[in-house]
């Protein structure tokens, strides 16, 4: 059986090699992956770049087929299909954490889809580095699907923050598409506030419709009412241009007049 440690210090190279050997094995048909590949979240990289050549290739593999079949629970890597376990606490979350916490640049290269046989959601064409896991996760759970039916009634401590990094990403990761409003359904006013905080990243959804649906939740609370009332009554300095070019766009006198009375 391969050695069950990369070859140390660990090279993107040298780590490729060494759980390309291990999954290309028929010996090797039972081994616990989730060890091998806590093995490689923990063990020293030669540098920075190197650990970052790795990540790029692993996401990129994992996000890839994970997304081709969404309600199989399983991603394929050299061929095997292995347990895609992207939950918090699991390797692939603490490697993608890893470098997160980097903050290197190399996180947001735009990586295209156009290759992966596979429709994210209309409108996608590239997706940054960093986003390729948490929205992968997001089709694997489907979290979409339970937020699309209102269906996650509660959200532990883990969830929530988890849900919190998604929405994040989400928010770089749609280019050309639409953002789903569905997220606007996750039943934390604290997520929701982050969303609303900051009306350019999700302009997608200050829209009369779905801003009407969000107020009449029992997530919309007072304080995420005031961010919404606050952007609608012009106090917000962020952008006023291109909230100008949105009220022509989406908005009436009496859509801004109806949804700040649902503020009050």
């Amino acid at each position: 059986m391969t050695e069950q440690q990369p070859p140390l210090p660990q090279t993107f190279q040298g780590t490729f090699d060494w759980l390309k050997s291990i999954l290309e094995d028929p010996a090797n048909e039972d081994v616990d992956f989730d060890s091998i590949m806590g093995s490689v979240v923990g063990n020293e990289w030669s540098s920075e770049d190197e650990f970052l050549a790795f990540f790029r290739f692993l996401s990129i593999e994992l996000a890839k087929t994970a997304c081709k079949s969404p309600n199989e629970e399983t991603a394929e890597l050299f061929g095997r299909p292995i347990y895609y376990g992207l939950s918090l606490g699991s390797p692939y979350y603490e490697l993608w954490e890893k470098a997160f916490l980097s903050k290197s640049p190399v996180l947001y290269e735009s990586i295209s889809t156009e290759d992966w046989e596979v429709d994210l959601d209309s409108g996608i064409e590239e997706i940054d580095l960093i986003c390729l896991i948490p929205l992968a996760t997001a089709y694997e759970l489907p979290i979409f699907e339970q937020l699309r039916n209102c269906s996650i009634p509660e959200l532990d401590e883990p969830r929530e923050e988890f849900l919190g990094y998604l929405v994040a990403m989400l928010g770089v990761g749609y280019y050309d598409g639409t953002l789903p409003v569905e997220i606007l359904n996750i039943p934390s006013s604290k997520i929701c506030c982050e969303i609303l905080e900051d009306w350019t990243q999700y302009r997608d959804l200050w829209q009369p419709e779905v801003l009407e649906t969000f107020l009449e939740s029992e997530t919309a609370d007072a304080t995420a009412k005031g961010l919404i009332l606050k952007v609608l009554s012009g106090e917000d300095e962020v952008d006023p241009e291109a909230w100008e070019e949105q009220l022509e766009e989406y908005w009436t006198e009496e859509d801004v007049e109806r949804i700040s009375s649902l503020c009050v």
